[in-house]
């Protein structure tokens, strides 16, 4: 059976990185995250410089584009740090996340994907959105950043102004 992953931190990332680099063979880096794994990657860049020779954010989680329900948010708020594990129905709706039907099919057939985020998770997600836009100035790896203008989850205008505040020459 897959086991499910529903979280990998800097940590997890850095971990794997000093194992990768202890195994094998000194290779030039590259690292690509999208969407959360974007928001990990820009983090992760800021927080790691010079690990990689360059890297890419695909649609990273810069700012939330769709609305949480209020009920949600007000029972995430006060449930984050008595119920971390509790799980809530996500919002993905995967008929949005792409034009190409197959595509759409191979996300409904993955069995790595969760209908379900935990208060935990989107607690951590929430609280590093509110710092994220001051770790831009930190990064120094040369950085290629993409955004589809229709993504209703992550605001294509959250990528936009966290571009403009990178100091890459």
């Amino acid at each position: 059976s897959v086991p499910k992953i529903t979280f990998i931190e800097e940590e997890d990332l850095s971990d794997y990185l000093d194992f990768s680099l202890d195994s094998g063979p000194r290779l030039p880096l590259f690292l690509a995250g999208h969407s959360f794994g974007g928001q990990v990657v820009l983090n992760f860049l800021a927080e790691h410089p010079g690990r990689f020779q360059a890297a890419v954010a695909s649609s990273p989680n810069l700012e939330i584009a769709l609305t949480m329900p209020k009920w949600q948010e007000w029972l995430g708020k006060k449930a984050a740090s008595l119920l971390p594990g509790m799980k809530l129905k996500n919002l993905t709706h995967p008929d949005k996340l792409s034009h190409d039907p197959e595509v759409v099919a191979a996300f409904k057939r993955d069995p790595l994907v969760s209908d379900y985020v935990t208060i935990g998770i989107g607690r951590a997600l929430v609280k590093n959105l509110e710092t994220i836009a001051q770790q831009a100035r930190r990064i120094q790896t040369p950085l290629l950043m993409l955004h589809g203008l229709e993504d209703v989850y992550c605001s294509p205008e959250g990528t936009k102004r966290f571009y403009r505040e990178l100091q890459l020459e």
